[in-house]
This record gives structure tokens, C-alpha cells and sequence, in this order.
């Protein structure tokens, strides 16, 4: 199958790691960590996970089974916390304020969901809370008109094994099932969900999301 149209765009980890825009992005989500507590708790994540969504053994789980575990609270933030855009437009515009971590929890946990900025901070404060190391990261989905880091994405190290690298996206309307090893030379695998068949290429300093034809 010929595979068109980069649907997500974003320079390799060494490359995002020393792009000033990128610093700016994380300095806001520190400065935000700094002035509000963290998100969850472990002790909160874990609750959450095991007694709403019925994910077991969390804690189990992080020392012997982090790519399963990942991989199920990825699944189930997608099939419990919508991505939308109708909370913001139905906003009035003085009310339309960067949410705090507190209501981007609440948002999130009572199934409201949102954007890609609420959707994936999200993501990142509960996988964080349960103690994975990961990090939020901009990145570029293009169209006819595109703006430069558009969106936001989640990397996460150690899931596998100590420095590998991973992906993951709970914020786009064309969903990822599942956490994306990033350590290949030229090429992801292709992944196949429903009506969507994708892989990840590196190209000129980039890593790229390709889509099947007929996808778009």
C-alpha cells in the first residue's frame, strides 16, 4: 500500500530536547507544576485506575508489565474521555483561560474531556502520578493550512528496557491504541486499527506519522 499525508510531524528526541520552542512549552508546564500541586498522587492515580477503570495490580504492573499496563491506560483514556472541541466553542470567550491542572483533572475524570492540550496533560499527569517517566513535547499535525507546533504529544522513557523511547498521543482525531516505540532505524511497524493503517518514518531530521490511502 503507498502511504501519504504526515498526519503527526515532530523532530527527533535529541532535536526536541534543544528546540527553544520546545523549552518555552515545558518551562509553562513547569512554572504550572511549580504553583499548583501535582496532578495526581500515586496514591490517587492508582485509586483511580484500579477502582473506576478496573485496570488491576497498577503497582505490580510498574516493576514487571510497563508496556501492558501503559499500553491499557492509553486504551482506556480513549474509550472513556472523549477528544472534542465543543466545551471550548461553547465557551464564551472570556471564559476561554488556559484550565488549571485541577480542571483539566476534573474534565478528564468525569468523561468531559476536551482538546489535545487537555486530553494529553492529562494523560501525562496520570501516567506520571503512577510513576512512569514522561514528558509532554510539541509537535506539528499538518493539513492544508498548518501551523508549527500545533500540538501536543507525550514521550515516555524505560518502558521496555533503561533509554528507550516512546510515544504516545491521546489528543487527535485519528487515535493511537497503544504506546510507540520510537527506537527503530528507519521505520515503525504498521499498525492497523479499524479503518486506520499507519506507521512512523524518519525523514530529514523528523519523525513522521504516514496514513494508508484512504484513511484521510
Amino acid at each position: 500500500m503507498a502511504y501519504h499525508n504526515s498526519i503527526v510531524l515532530f523532530p527527533d528526541f535529541i532535536a526536541i530536547l534543544t528546540d527553544q520552542v520546545l523549552l518555552a512549552f515545558l518551562r509553562e508546564i513547569e512554572n504550572m507544576s511549580k504553583t499548583e500541586k501535582d496532578m495526581f498522587t500515586q496514591e490517587e492515580a492508582v485509586e483511580f485506575l484500579q477502582n473506576s477503570w478496573k485496570i488491576k495490580n497498577v503497582l505490580d504492573r510498574m516493576k514487571t508489565d510497563r508496556k501492558n499496563l501503559a499500553d491499557e491506560i492509553v486504551t482506556q483514556i480513549l474509550a472513556k474521555v472523549p477528544f472534542q472541541s465543543i466545551s471550548l466553542v461553547a465557551a464564551k470567550p472570556e471564559d476561554r483561560n488556559r484550565p488549571s491542572f485541577e480542571d483539566i483533572k476534573a474534565r478528564c475524570t468525569t468523561g468531559i474531556g476536551g482538546l489535545c492540550s487537555e486530553m494529553n496533560t492529562f494523560t501525562w499527569g496520570l501516567l506520571k502520578g503512577v510513576g512512569f517517566d514522561i514528558c509532554l513535547a510539541p509537535s506539528t499535525v499538518t493539513s492544508t493550512i498548518t501551523a508549527p507546533e500545533n500540538h501536543a504529544i507525550l514521550l515516555l522513557r524505560g518502558l521496555e528496557q533503561d533509554g528507550d523511547l516512546y510515544l504516545a498521543d491521546c489528543g487527535m482525531g485519528f487515535p493511537t491504541f497503544r504506546t510507540v516505540s520510537l527506537d527503530f532505524a528507519e521505520e515503525s511497524p504498521i499498525f492497523k486499527d479499524s479503518f486506520l493503517e499507519y506507521k512512523y518514518v524518519r525523514h530529514e531530521g523528523k519523525i513522521l506519522r504516514m496514513h494508508g490511502k484512504g484513511d484521510m
